[in-house]
């Protein structure tokens, strides 16, 4: 619901396109900020709790329960002074609001009628499920990696359970770099060529995570991460673009659609991390790189996606 209410304010502000992108990306940066935050707390609780253990048990339960409850103290405080703030345009938007611009089931049958809205949000769908597998899988990437690593190995001696929480920190430090930076790309060359950009610099990391050996150096790792978030906060910020793009001056429409976006990403999304967990091996020992595979694949396949559909997009002159 909050993140409902946020995007569909961005149509709602007069001005031209390029200030919509704007607005996108500083939403995202501010996001991004967010998580590097969440970040930042899980390695210092993993950190300073023997922070000399190089993986996570059951028996570190009350590390993440921490976690858990500082993260919600915090996001539930932003969203109390968040709406607190939101009151006064909220009573301007809806006394400025004629009765032509009521959403009515004419124009929520002419939404379903467009091919672009499924176009848009199957972009959405490709952008989230890289955000969302990098989030997800890259610690059990690695948590899996520094089980099987030889023991004399360079990587064996660089490994600790810090890099759980310091290679997904690393990727949200590279979305927050990518996103201050990336209004102007997209002022030069549009969102449609810089979603193609995101998705190439994202199957760039799963090619480089591909080629990893049990002995690479973490600075691999690391590298590929950065690349991952790179692509992830291009993809992410040019499809709510492209998004907004669609609703345009239909602005009674912003919160519908966007709903209708978000839905089928948590859906999808959720769909295929099912998949994921039910294809896994009972025991590990019978499938060992299991994780390194489904991260690779499975970005790797968002990338697809996302150009394939944005393939479809690119004659449209609507958006």
């Amino acid at each position: 619901m909050a993140q409902i209410s946020h995007l569909s304010m961005i149509p709602d502000i007069p001005g031209p396109d390029h200030q919509r992108t704007e607005l996108t990306t500083i939403r995202y940066t501010v996001s991004v900020l967010a998580s590097v935050c969440f970040y930042l707390i899980a390695w210092m609780v993993i950190h300073f709790r023997d922070g000399n253990k190089k993986t996570v048990g059951p028996s570190d339960r009350y590390k993440f329960m921490d976690i858990a409850l500082i993260v919600t103290f915090l996001g539930a405080t932003c969203s109390v002074l968040f709406y607190m703030g939101m009151k006064r345009y909220r009573e301007s938007s809806v006394q400025n609001r004629r009765h032509d611009e009521i959403l009515t089931v004419p124009k929520v049958c002419q939404i379903f009628a467009s091919p672009i809205i499924y176009q848009v949000s199957m972009l959405y769908v490709a952008s989230r499920l890289l955000l969302t597998i990098n989030l997800i899988y890259m610690p059990l990437f690695l948590d899996e990696r520094q089980a099987y690593l030889p023991p004399n190995s360079v990587a064996s001696q660089q490994a600790s359970a810090d890099d759980l929480a310091g290679v997904p920190l690393i990727s949200y430090v590279s979305s927050f770099a990518t996103s201050l930076g990336l209004k102007y790309f997209v002022l030069r060359f549009g969102n449609k060529c810089a979603y193609f950009m995101g998705c190439v610099i994202g199957f760039i990391g799963c090619i480089w995570i591909q080629m990893l050996q049990s002995d690479s150096n973490y600075a691999h790792i690391y590298f590929s991460a950065i690349l991952l978030g790179a692509g992830s906060a291009i993809t992410l910020v040019t499809s709510l673009s492209l998004t907004a793009d669609f609703i345009g001056t239909n602005t009674e429409q912003g919160a519908f659609v966007y709903s209708l976006v978000t839905f089928a990403d948590k859906m999808l999304t959720g769909v295929a991390v099912l998949i994921i967990e039910h294809l896994k091996c009972e025991s590990q020992e019978l499938c060992p790189e299991y994780y390194h595979h489904t991260f690779v694949y499975a970005c790797g396949g968002s990338c697809l996606l996302g150009c394939i559909i944005l393939a479809t997009l690119v004659p449209t002159t609507k958006i």
